[in-house]
């Protein structure tokens, strides 16, 4: 599956590619427009595909499940699951970029633990 994401990521961007050139060719401002909104139209449909096979993904993690309701509360389950490993590795990020994790700092322990217990 991945493989094939891949392959339809690399022909996607051919295409872009492609139609950029097209454009460039014609070199008309009227054709520099139309190039933007077709930009800007690909962009979103590269953005609702991906949405869609992130989905399909979900879906296939919890085919197993034999009850509709059962089905809805897995998937609710696995996309906050999923919006919660995003948000922990966000604050990760966030806390490496500024140093607060650096085990140089004494004051990294510190700020760390008055964190923790504000979050409780």
């Amino acid at each position: 599956m991945k493989v094939e994401k891949r392959k339809n990521k690399d022909t996607l961007k051919q295409v872009k590619n492609l139609v950029q050139a097209c454009f460039q060719v014609e070199g008309t401002e009227d054709n520099s427009i139309k190039g933007k909104d077709f930009n800007k139209n690909v962009f979103l449909e590269d953005l609702r595909q991906e949405k869609l096979m992130e989905t399909v993904e979900l879906m296939r993690d919890i085919e197993y499940a034999e009850d509709a309701n059962k089905l809805k509360s897995l998937y609710m389950y696995k996309v906050m699951s999923q919006q919660d490993y995003e948000d922990e590795a966000r604050e990760i990020r966030r806390e490496y970029q500024s140093g607060i994790l650096d085990p140089r700092r004494e004051v990294a322990r510190i700020e760390k633990g008055g964190a923790k217990r504000k979050a409780h």
